[in-house]
């Protein structure tokens, strides 16, 4: 939710009279949070160990129009 507020308050101040929407994403394994893999052989051992599991994804939205003071945000 924080990084998805980040990016959308970011674009905003260069976009005052737009209606802006950041998101951000993060997934969870096993009750593990994923992060970006650093190469293309983590990314493949990390792929094979979703085989027979499940990977849940949150993702944060944050809608803003800077100049109409509009600030939303849903997880």
């Amino acid at each position: 939710m924080r990084l998805a507020l980040t990016k959308a308050r970011k674009i905003s101040v260069g976009e005052p009279d737009a209606l802006v929407i950041g998101s951000d994403q993060v997934a969870s394994f096993k009750g593990n949070t994923l992060g970006k893999p650093k190469s293309y052989e983590e990314a493949f051992k990390t792929i094979m160990a979703f085989s027979n599991g499940e990977v849940i994804f949150y993702t944060g939205v944050a809608i803003i129009h800077k100049n109409k003071g509009l600030s939303l945000i849903h997880i």
